[in-house]
């Protein structure tokens, strides 16, 4: 508890009567009523959205466009902030790496003065994407034929998830698997093109349960 000290106020000039005021710390508080509060909470609010960079979800217009570009605007500040704090991030881990890198030197470890190609740090911005224009995109320009399959792979990326060598590989293996079985399709090996091409059934593979009952029997 706070205890104020009375003020002992004189009666005006030619006056020696004093009367006493007693201090109050209202001043400290605003006196608001409901409907007082309520706007000054969102006043408050408003403000440090505003002077934070950072968009305020609770607002009913924030989400009356929802699309990635739309989304994309509201979020800019956000977005600058979040830039600033990278590039300030890549910088000390480039400076780190360029420490560990002549320290190595200096013991024969390693040779490769152009590290800094080789090693590249990579930030994804975790945004809402709009992943059907993005699709249409890439089969407006896969459609074109001017671009690579690697181009239009790493462009998939944020979609599927899959990094463009990964999902070249699972394509190589894919035709892979195809040719072989058109290859052996041509080649009778199997089915109805084994009877026409040799004549004899394919013969259904034996299992070892079936050995053993065999012999038991």
């Amino acid at each position: 508890m706070w205890y104020l000290e009375p003020f002992a106020a004189s009666g005006g000039v030619g006056s020696t009567a004093k009367h006493i005021i007693q201090p109050d710390a209202k001043y400290l508080t605003k006196q608001y009523d409901a409907a007082g509060w309520s706007t000054y909470t969102n006043f408050l609010i408003n403000e440090i959205h505003k002077y934070t960079n950072t968009p305020n979800v609770n607002d009913p217009n924030f989400a009356s466009n929802a699309s990635g570009v739309a989304m994309s605007y509201k979020l800019w500040g956000s977005d600058q902030e979040r830039k600033l704090q990278e590039t300030l991030f890549k910088r000390g881990l480039h400076d780190r790496l360029n420490a560990c890198v002549s320290y190595w030197q200096t013991l024969n470890q390693i040779s490769a003065d152009n590290w800094n190609t080789m090693v590249k740090a990579n930030f994804m911005p975790n945004l809402p994407k709009n992943d059907d224009a993005t699709a249409q995109l890439i089969q407006l320009l896969n459609a074109t034929g001017k671009f690579s399959d690697e181009t239009i792979r790493d462009m998939a990326e944020p979609i599927t998830g899959i990094n463009a060598d990964t999902e070249a590989e699972r394509v190589k293996e894919d035709t892979q698997a195809a040719n072989e079985g058109s290859i052996n399709y041509a080649q009778g090996d199997g089915g109805l093109g084994n009877i026409f091409a040799t004549g004899k059934p394919t013969p259904t593979p034996s299992t070892s349960n079936d050995e053993d009952t065999t012999k038991e029997g």
